[in-house]
């Protein structure tokens, strides 16, 4: 299978004891961006300072530059807590920047999920920019009213702007953009024009008192280049986590979720699917139903997992087939197993499989190199550490 391993973030080097949550960008060329949670202090989600770091590869993954931190989250009173989740996407139609720009959003918080889904605390929203494919970020600010609706009028001890910021009656909670990478829309193989150029990111958020294994899919994007952004409401069914989306050749989106609770709320879950359609205008139309995808183990408890479009059909060059891959642990009941599986009709059945790793493996994020290659960013382990692999599918 032609497979490659190289190290890019490892635990207790360039000041940090734990790197976690890969998300990872193919440039173009060779060139590769890879972005992770820099754990100063220890490998917990909410327990320490946490920062957005980069690394650069201009060989296709064999080798990596230096660490580059891309945003942390100082508090008023000087102290830091966390910055998390980087939900990188790349910007290629930007008039204003046509070697393509990237944006990574990501969240600022001072309290643990758990906390913010009990009304304790506000998950706000970040974007930020590199015109440089990574080396440099700018531009730094905050969206959580465009793309979020929190309400914690009382919440002062960090904001004390939150009585009339985050005042919505909506009472969205536990938001979190996607845990890998984020789209640009084509407009399917001809019959979207309307969301050509559209940065789209699947997410997922609790309401009012529910849990955090009670969250609801939704959308955010942008249509000029990350200026402005809009959002979806929340798709009413109960229980995805995780979300994160890859385009349909009809132009709609199907994303795939890490899911806590089933239809029929008495067999374990599976991992999750729906797919989102658009109205004439663009305006996003969220499914109201989600279907199991029993080839795409999901361990009991939860994980989640990687989608990504490995061809058009009209690719240049191609052989007019229509293939999607998607990247998590198979085996029913722990961390391991790391496999990518291909789907060859949009995503409705996944009859390939390719093993990566039979150990312990948890989140990874999936791009396509410009050789035909597949990359995969991963944590082969629970504790941390993050290692790129890439190979060509059988």
């Amino acid at each position: 299978m032609n497979t490659q391993r190289h190290r890019v973030f490892v635990n207790g080097k360039d000041g940090y004891a734990c790197y976690r949550i890969p998300s990872l960008l193919h440039i173009g060329g060779g060139h590769l961006l890879a972005l992770a949670e820099g754990r100063r202090d220890n490998c917990r989600d909410h327990d320490g300072v946490i920062r957005v770091v980069a690394k650069t590869s201009l060989d296709r993954g064999a080798t990596w530059g230096p660490l580059v931190e891309v945003a942390r989250n100082v508090l008023p009173d000087g102290s830091e807590y966390v910055a998390q989740n980087p939900s990188p996407v790349l910007d290629l139609l930007d008039p204003d920047h046509p070697g393509g720009k990237v944006l990574v959003l990501f969240n600022k918080a001072e309290e643990g999920e758990r906390a913010t889904a009990a009304g304790g605390a506000v998950r706000r929203v970040f974007v930020v920019e590199s015109h440089d494919s990574g080396e440099t970020w700018v531009n730094e600010r905050d969206i959580t009213t465009d793309v979020h609706r929190p309400l914690r009028p009382a919440y002062v001890r960090v904001h004390a702007d939150a009585a009339t910021r985050y005042a919505h009656p909506d009472d969205l909670r536990a938001q979190f953009p996607p845990v890998g990478h984020g789209i640009q829309l084509r407009g399917g193989i001809t019959n979207r024009p309307e969301t050509r150029g559209r940065l789209f990111f699947a997410a997922y958020t609790t309401i009012g008192k529910r849990s955090i294994f009670e969250g609801q899919n939704y959308a955010f994007w942008s249509d000029d280049h990350g200026a402005s952004w809009r959002h979806s409401d929340p798709s009413p069914v109960i229980g995805p986590n995780e979300a994160m989306a890859v385009e349909l050749e009809d132009g709609s989106v199907l994303v795939n979720f890490r899911n806590y609770v089933t239809p029929d709320h008495t067999s374990a879950p599976v991992r999750g699917q729906m797919v989102h359609s658009f109205d004439a205008d663009g305006t996003i139309r969220m499914a109201t139903s989600h279907r199991d995808v029993p080839e795409l183990t999901m361990p009991r408890g939860g994980l989640q997992g990687s989608i990504h479009r490995f061809s058009w059909p009209d690719d240049p060059g191609g052989d007019g087939v229509s293939r999607i891959l998607f990247a998590g642990a198979d085996h029913p009941t722990e961390r391991r197993g790391m496999t990518v599986w291909l789907s060859e009709d949009e995503g409705r059945t996944w009859p390939v499989r390719h093993l990566i790793d039979p150990g312990p493996s948890a989140y990874g994020d999936l791009a396509v190199l410009d050789d035909g290659r597949v990359a995969l960013l991963y944590e082969p382990g629970n504790d941390g550490g993050i290692d790129l692999v890439t190979f060509t599918m059988p």
